[in-house]
């Protein structure tokens, strides 16, 4: 643990190193280096950034959804005419995707934080691709029957 004092001569320039693109390797109290693998390690700052980007896409997709959907009379008819209508199929595919693929990152996201069992960090990933592609596939099929 460093104390203050150590921690401003590590640190002049007020250096934050909990910032997801400054990870730093610390090898003595006065020694730091940057970790440019990190930096390049894309990962987890796009998983970081995706999970924002998709969480601005979904705020907008799904008040559209719902200005759509619900200041309309709830009818057969009406369903089915924007069901019909190839920008509506494609909002809703966009909507499932971005749904889909925001709760997922948001589970892998913890998981790293959270699992320290490295073969359970290998599986992760490829048992939320799995989970991923079947709600997708099911979100298909309703929405094409």
């Amino acid at each position: 643990m460093l104390s203050w004092r150590q921690w401003y001569k590590a640190y002049p320039d007020g250096f934050r190193p909990w910032h997801p693109l400054a990870k730093v390797v610390i090898y003595s109290h006065y020694d730091v280096k940057f970790n440019f693998n990190y930096i390049f390690c894309l990962s987890e700052m796009t998983s970081w950034l995706w999970q924002r980007c998709s969480g601005i896409a979904l705020l907008i997709l799904l008040f559209i959804h719902l200005s759509v959907t619900h200041l309309r009379p709830l009818s057969y008819k009406n369903i089915q005419m924007r069901l019909s209508s190839p920008v509506w199929i494609v909002l809703d595919l966009f909507l499932l995707g971005f749904t889909i693929s925001h709760a997922l990152n948001g589970l892998w996201q913890i998981g790293q934080e959270y699992i320290s069992n490295k073969a359970f960090r290998k599986i992760l990933p490829f048992c939320l691709w799995l989970v991923g592609c079947f709600l997708f596939l099911i979100g298909l099929l309703i929405l094409f029957r």
